[in-house]
C-alpha cells in the first residue's frame, strides 16, 4: 500500500533532499514491517534522516504517534485505537 503519511516519495519525509531509504514507521519484529507494508505506515528518507531516526527515540515516538493518528482516522472499526493495540501492541498517543 501507498504511504499514508507522505505523498510524494522521490523526496526525504524530514529534509526534503532525495529519498534513498525507506523505513517502516514501526519496526522490529518481521509481523510490524508487514502490517506496516499493508497500512502504508512507511516512508521514504534521506540516509542522514534515516540515520536520525534510529538513533532519536524521540523522533522515532513522534513519527509512531503521527503514523498511529492518520491509521486511526482512515480506520473504519468502531474502536480504532484498540484495533490498533491489537495490531501493534501499544498506543503512542
Amino acid at each position: 500500500m501507498k504511504s499514508i503519511l507522505q505523498s510524494d516519495d522521490k523526496f526525504c519525509f524530514y529534509c526534503g533532499g532525495w529519498a534513498t531509504d525507506r523505513h517502516h514507521v514501526i519496526g522490529g519484529s518481521h509481523s510490524n514491517r508487514v502490517y506496516c507494508d499493508e497500512d502504508g505506515l512507511v516512508i521514504r528518507v534521506c540516509r542522514r534522516c534515516h540515520d536520525k531516526l534510529h538513533s532519536s527515540a524521540d523522533l522515532s515516538h513522534r513519527l509512531r504517534a503521527l503514523a498511529q493518528e492518520k491509521w486511526e482516522a482512515r480506520s473504519s472499526a468502531e474502536n480504532p485505537r484498540a484495533e490498533w493495540m491489537k495490531r501493534y501492541g501499544r498506543s503512542y498517543l
